[in-house]
């Protein structure tokens, strides 16, 4: 005795809709895993870049001529060396390396040994380090931004001339 195809649909019951369903759900959690990998490879780049352009502009900044004698640096040494952070080059040309970065982003600490000069003196004022930080700089990503703060940084030793 055979069943005809009417009986067995009607003891396993409609099943019509369940492949869309399947679908639906499988569909919604691939595209939800493509898009998290595809937001934390893009911050993982952005913050990347961010980190070789600081790194770039602290080596910089050690090598390039100090001309005071205190922690505060002269204007160009500055300016220079957050143009490197910023643009790649220390005359502050072309597009910024990354969306939104500004020189106002980029926070200097130089560590000296000694005391500074006054009224004209040198004093025993030497600089040791040279350390680069970003603050205040937002990495947009695809479901949320991320802000930086006091990150990345990078210190490199004092290896360059100075001359107050």
């Amino acid at each position: 005795m055979t069943r005809s195809g009417k009986s067995i649909r009607r003891l396993l019951g409609d099943r019509a809709g369940n492949a869309m369903l399947e679908f639906a759900i499988g569909a919604t959690v691939l595209v939800t895993v493509v898009l998290s990998a595809f937001q934390y490879g893009y911050i993982f780049y952005q913050y990347n870049a961010l980190t070789n352009s600081v790194r770039n502009a602290a080596l910089f900044g050690a090598a390039y001529p100090y001309l005071t004698s205190c922690n505060t640096p002269d204007a160009t040494w500055l300016l220079s060396t957050k143009n490197v952070a910023v643009y790649g080059n220390a005359g502050g040309t072309g597009s910024p390396l990354l969306p939104g970065l500004t020189t106002g982003n980029i926070q200097y600490n130089v560590d000296s040994v000694g005391v500074c000069g006054s009224g004209g003196g040198i004093g025993t004022f030497r600089p040791t380090e040279v350390t680069i930080f970003v603050s205040g700089y937002t990495i947009n990503g695809l479901f949320g931004n991320y802000v930086t703060t006091n990150k990345p940084q990078a210190s490199y030793p004092y290896h360059g001339y100075y001359d107050p």
